[in-house]
């Protein structure tokens, strides 16, 4: 990522970093955090736990509760001033770039959400 925002050189380029990508692709979230942490203008609060049982080797669950390292990155985003977007991107009912959507399963998928919305709520709320 580094070497891509080198190479092109531009104030244009920034990074949306998503919380659970990290952990989905073999790598530390805080490490890999850390890195890009000053090119960041957007967050996708996403959260996985390792789960070999499943397609993709990982397994979504609510904000906090994986190894995304989502509470340490929301309370160092804070504590630095971070002041940008914040989105919520779910993964647990649906994941339509996946070809899974909600369909047959709306109430389920709306019920998540809004648990979701809420647990990340709180986590940003209590982030030292």
């Amino acid at each position: 990522m580094l070497d891509c925002l080198a190479e092109v050189g531009s104030p244009a380029l920034k990074v949306i970093f998503d919380t659970g990508n990290p952990v989905a692709y073999g790598l530390d979230g805080w490490t890999y955090y850390r890195t890009v942490r000053e090119h960041i203008v957007h967050i996708h609060i996403k959260d996985y736990v390792r789960d070999t049982s499943v397609p993709g080797g990982c397994r979504a669950v609510l904000p906090g509760q994986g190894e995304g390292r989502v509470r340490e990155i929301v309370a160092d985003l804070k504590r630095t001033g971070y002041d940008d977007w914040y989105s919520m991107e779910p993964h647990i009912v649906a994941v339509v770039h996946e070809g899974r959507d909600a369909s047959g399963n709306e109430d389920r998928a709306r019920e998540v959400f809004l648990q979701y919305g809420k647990t990340f709520e709180a986590l940003y709320r209590n982030a030292r």
